[in-house]
């Protein structure tokens, strides 16, 4: 049965991958049942705020760390393009979270994205303007950050649509 994969990378902003991941769930309708967090070395707790998430939407996800340097970009792209090729094999829809990454991990996953053809490239960014008080911050809970000013981009479907 073909599941939805969502790949990310790690940000030591919990919130940064966290809200990426509500936003492409409630804006974009893209429920993981699989997440892989690449990152330098495993963080439980950002693990479990993720299953956390899937669980109140009831995917019952599965989320895996993958270790990378993600100073690497070689090792960044290998890292990522064997996960993609193994989960296209079970014809996934698949896609890539580049909000909380670092440069060097964005490239690597871009490209990655880019040479495997993959369904989503999901960004989400605050407006520039935006000055929130408390939990209601950029670092806070997407919940509480007014829809108005959070702007989630499906790189992917929008250059379809640019072409």
């Amino acid at each position: 049965m073909m599941e939805n994969v969502y790949i990310t990378m790690y940000s030591p902003d919990h919130w940064r991958l966290i809200n990426s991941l509500w936003a492409a769930i409630r804006l974009k309708n893209f429920l993981p049942q699989k997440v892989y967090i690449f990152g330098d070395g495993e963080d439980i707790k950002l693990s479990e705020k993720i299953s956390l998430v899937l669980r109140e939407y009831e995917s019952g996800g599965e989320v895996q760390y993958i270790s990378v340097d993600l100073e690497s970009f070689v090792d960044v792209t290998n890292a990522i393009m064997k996960v993609l090729r193994e989960e296209k094999r079970f014809k996934n829809r698949i896609a890539v979270d580049i909000s909380g990454g670092r440069r060097t991990s964005v490239a690597g996953a871009l490209l990655s994205a880019w040479n495997e053809e993959v369904h989503h490239v999901f960004y989400l960014y605050l407006d520039d303007n935006y000055m929130g008080e408390g939990f209601m911050t950029a670092n806070g809970p997407y919940m509480l950050i007014p829809i108005s000013h959070q702007r989630i981009h499906d790189i992917i479907e929008e250059g379809e649509n640019a072409w």
